[in-house]
């Protein structure tokens, strides 16, 4: 008896700069909506193939070449995703339509139009900042900075594999966030053909594992814990799964700046401690909470945006079909 599965596509997954198959070996059959027949193989990820997909992003956002890259960089790296895509539109559309059986007009319209979501991020990536707040204390320098949030997971759903996905990636890869994105098990192929195409365009402190050093102690209770240098330090307060606050005391403008700046705290508070002001935004990091209270952010959690379309000229035509400016 034949092996018909020999006559599949066979797709790995990319983790940590790598093409491989699911740790268990597993995959598993993807069919074609129009035909009712299988036509690649997608391998079969599971837990420990996400342990291993987390953690490589970790690395990939603490340290390493995208941790590296600054802002306008970023932005350069997005409009090369932009102009990756629109040379081959067709051809990741026609994956869309074989992988989930829609048309090929509405999917080639999502395609040619997903770069321009590549090229607006990209053109905000070093529009990204925060402010200098004057705050109601004299003798105090205060400012806020926007940084990435770290690694995110996405799960995307079937219907538009590609478009919603990018929905998704180009904000977050803008901001400096790594990725993890599960696509739907009905339609794995195209983001993973996606991926074929961008990889082939070049684009110790052991003190500070103890309970007292790992968790918010709200009480009068200092632990004194030795540094070699400033990247020790940084490591060391970084080391910990909160980050609501933290204390600089320093002499030196560069570093106090540069330590603000690594520290992963929604408050950073130099030559001083525990000052706060209805101006400037207060909340933490990590386990530490989330969203922000008091200043102009402190009114987001409380608002949604609505977005509303007219259209003042002639019929709106085919409203499955990707809707572009001209």
């Amino acid at each position: 008896m034949l092996d018909r599965t020999a006559e599949l596509k066979r797709y790995q997954t990319y983790i940590d700069g790598k093409w491989v198959d699911a740790a268990s070996g597993k995959t598993f059959q993807t069919f074609d909506p129009y035909t009712g027949d299988p036509w690649a193989l997608i391998p079969e990820c599971e837990k420990a193939d996400v342990d291993i997909a987390v953690e490589a992003a970790a690395q990939a956002f603490e340290s390493g070449p995208w941790a590296s890259l600054t802002q306008t960089a970023r932005g350069k790296a997005l409009r090369r995703i932009a102009a990756l895509i629109e040379k081959h539109a067709e051809h990741l559309a026609q994956i869309e339509v074989r992988d989930n059986g829609k048309l090929m007009s509405e999917m080639i319209a999502q395609t040619r139009y997903l770069p321009e979501w590549f090229y607006y991020y990209g053109g905000l990536a070093d529009k990204i900042h925060g402010a200098v707040v004057p705050v109601d204390r004299p003798q105090h320098f205060n400012y806020t900075l926007r940084e990435p949030v770290g690694v995110c997971a996405f799960i995307t759903p079937w219907n538009s594999p590609l478009m919603l996905a990018g929905w998704k990636l180009a904000p977050a890869l803008a901001a400096g966030c790594t990725v993890v994105i599960k696509p739907s098990e009905y339609t794995s192929a195209s983001l993973l053909e996606f991926m074929r195409l961008r990889v082939a365009t070049p684009c110790p402190g052991d003190d500070n594992r103890m309970r007292i050093a790992q968790e918010e102690v709200f009480g009068p209770v200092l632990a004194v814990i030795k540094f070699k240098d400033d990247d020790d330090a940084v490591r060391i307060a970084n080391d910990i799964a909160y980050g609501l606050g933290a204390g600089e005391w320093t002499q030196s403008v560069k570093r106090a700046h540069m330590m603000a700046k690594r520290i992963k705290a929604g408050t950073v508070w130099v030559n001083t401690y525990r000052a706060v002001s209805f101006l400037m935004p207060f909340g933490g990091y990590k386990a530490s909470g989330l969203g922000r209270e008091n200043g102009t952010e402190a009114i987001d959690g409380y608002l949604q945006t609505k977005s509303v379309w007219i259209n003042n000229g002639p019929g709106g035509g085919n409203p499955f079909i990707m809707k572009t400016a001209s």
